[in-house]
């Protein structure tokens, strides 16, 4: 086995094949577990050196070639992969608590999988990622967090199996932090038919005045935030409840 495989196929495979599965607390556990061992492994395992036990010998080498590219780690890349699986180990526990983990933590998993590749086909470019991820997170995933505890909290409120509509659509960014699909309703009165139905309503800026001066609409929860790109922005969940 090579060292390229260890620290980077071999978690690039899992992730997608978790991406497939449904059930969290597998897809958590499974990948807590790889990163740990992946860390000690780090920790433990010399590259391109034969370890010997009793009649047992394994050895670890240190480069792999795919697609014409040789990727290679050295014993000298140990510290940054106990670094990086170490820390995704730490990152998954807390990170298990959300809505949308079942996909965030496979796709954490693989990401963490592809820094390591960049860093065994040049030092370089993993600054260069480190670089592009930290600009990333001080901007664009600043500006998604309201969204996202927007997001979260109309998952906390909806009962599970309940079916949440949107009056004149959502943007992607609460889909994708909601974790399912919300089907966009465009009139009042199929809305309406829904509310009835005893469906869950949310609406966003303009769409949840619209829903308030109707006087047929319930709101139950309302949540006003600031995006640091965007403009004010107000939010709405409504249901025949109250």
């Amino acid at each position: 086995m090579s060292a390229p495989v260890l620290w980077i196929l071999l978690p690039l495979v899992l992730a997608g094949l978790l991406l497939i599965i449904g059930k969290q607390k597998f897809i958590f556990l499974v990948a807590c577990l790889l990163s740990l061992f992946l860390a000690m492994a780090a920790w433990l395992l010399p590259i391109d050196i034969a370890l010997t036990i009793g009649s047992w010998t394994f050895k670890l080498a240190p480069s792999f070639e795919i697609l014409g590219r040789n990727l290679t780690l050295t014993s000298a890349n140990r510290s940054f992969l106990i670094l990086i699986y170490g820390s995704a180990f730490f990152w998954f526990i807390p990170a298990a608590s959300l809505h949308i983990a079942r996909r965030m933590i496979p796709l954490g998993l693989a990401i963490t999988s592809l820094l390591v590749a960049a860093l065994a086909v040049c030092f370089v470019s993993v600054s260069i990622s480190f670089m592009v991820y930290v600009w990333y997170d001080a901007t664009v995933v600043e500006d998604f967090r309201p969204v996202r505890d927007f997001a979260s909290q109309i998952a906390e409120k909806v009962p599970k199996g309940a079916k949440l509509v949107s009056y004149g659509g959502v943007s992607s960014t609460f889909v994708y932090y909601y974790g399912t699909v919300v089907q966009p309703i465009p009139d009042s009165e199929s809305l309406y038919q829904c509310y009835k139905q005893g469906d869950w309503i949310v609406a966003t800026s303009a769409d949840v005045v619209g829903l308030l001066e109707d006087g047929h609409f319930g709101m139950v929860y309302y949540k006003a935030y600031q995006p640091k790109l965007r403009k004010h922005a107000v939010g709405g969940l409504f249901h025949k409840s109250e």
